[in-house]
């Protein structure tokens, strides 16, 4: 057999690259898991009975469905604080590094969360469903890598109209990949590479 070789790493390097996958984990299962959890929001609200009882308050309907999602992206936004910043803090006192990429990114999840769950919460609305909304989200999720590649596909289009609609698509689909990218190079203190 031949010597595998394993390339030199410091401490810091080590708890910058173990930060770098927990948080692509967290960022991947995590936003799964959340959109699951809280997918039923606006379905339930919708049932007979319990939109009886909601209109029956003098509260507007706009006020209803924005308490609902600020209540769900409040309870997925103290989990992830609470998981990144005890991570962080637990791998810190351990090992004497403290980086600030990782406790910076929690907020780029919660941007990535609230994105993806406000479309759950269009779609709920919409067909009164909760697997719609969650399978919608979870295919913008899953179609994310290949829109942010769009720079390297695009050229492959043999007419100009397929193109323009495959960037057309990358500008208006939401941009998780991209997020738990810039996540990584968050961590790793390397530039972001934003586009506008």
């Amino acid at each position: 057999g031949n010597e595998i070789r394993v390339p030199e790493m410091n401490v810091k390097q080590w708890v910058e690259m173990l930060q770098a996958g927990i948080a692509m984990l967290i960022a991947t299962i995590g936003l799964f898991l959340a959109l699951l959890a809280t997918s039923t929001l606006f379905p339930t609200m919708l049932q007979k009975g319990s939109i009886d009882l909601l209109l029956c308050r003098p509260i507007p309907r706009w006020r209803l469905v924005t308490s609902r999602f600020i209540g769900g992206a409040s309870i997925m936004a103290f989990n992830a604080a609470y998981l990144f910043l005890g991570v962080w803090a637990v791998l810190g006192l351990k090992s004497g590094v403290w980086t600030r990429g990782f406790p910076l990114s929690t907020i780029l999840v919660i941007f990535a969360f609230v994105v993806l769950f406000s479309v759950v919460m269009a779609v709920s609305v919409i067909t009164e469903s909760a697997p719609a909304g969650l399978l919608l989200a979870f295919t913008l999720f899953m179609f994310s890598p290949v829109l942010a590649a769009h720079e390297q596909i695009t050229p492959a289009f043999s007419k100009e109209l397929y193109r323009q609609v495959f960037r057309l698509l990358y500008w208006l689909v939401p941009k998780s990949a991209e997020t738990i990218g810039a996540m990584r190079r968050l961590i790793l203190e390397r530039p972001l590479d934003i586009q506008w």
